[in-house]
């Protein structure tokens, strides 16, 4: 059985305010933000601030608070912060960075100095060879 639907669409009043599409909601006055904690399911539940240093827990490998953060200004995701305004590389992820550097020069070992002489000597030829089958 099949049904013709063609004269039944003519005669549907179409919609006059379409739905927006789910990209243009979500970046729509978005200025507050959540970070939860979506593996433990017993700590997403609303908890009143009174309660919430009972909440905590403890590990073998410590002691943890509730990890769930409510209408923040700015989270840390990914390595950047998020805001409103701006998403900016998180300053605590480049410091391990800059203090490998001294003086603008990058420290490093033995090895790596003479791996550099060698490949000042060859002077544009092949310095490392692959062979066919050992997967590199």
């Amino acid at each position: 059985m099949s049904i013709d639907y063609r004269q039944l669409n003519k005669v549907t009043i179409k919609n006059k305010y379409p739905f927006q599409r789910i990209e243009s909601l979500f970046d729509q006055d978005s200025s507050y933000f959540c970070k939860i904690d979506l593996r433990s399911g017993y700590r997403q539940l609303r908890v009143k601030e009174d309660n919430i240093q009972k909440i905590a827990f403890q590990t073998l490998y410590g002691h943890s608070d509730f990890k769930c953060e409510f209408k923040l200004r700015s989270v840390a995701f990914l390595g950047h912060i998020v805001s409103a305004k701006v998403i900016e590389v998180d300053q605590k992820k480049t410091n391990a960075l800059a203090e490998t550097t001294k003086g603008g020069v990058m420290v490093h070992n033995c090895s790596e100095s003479s791996f550099v002489s060698d490949v000042k000597a060859k002077k544009g030829r092949p310095v490392i060879y692959c062979v066919k089958g050992s997967g590199a």
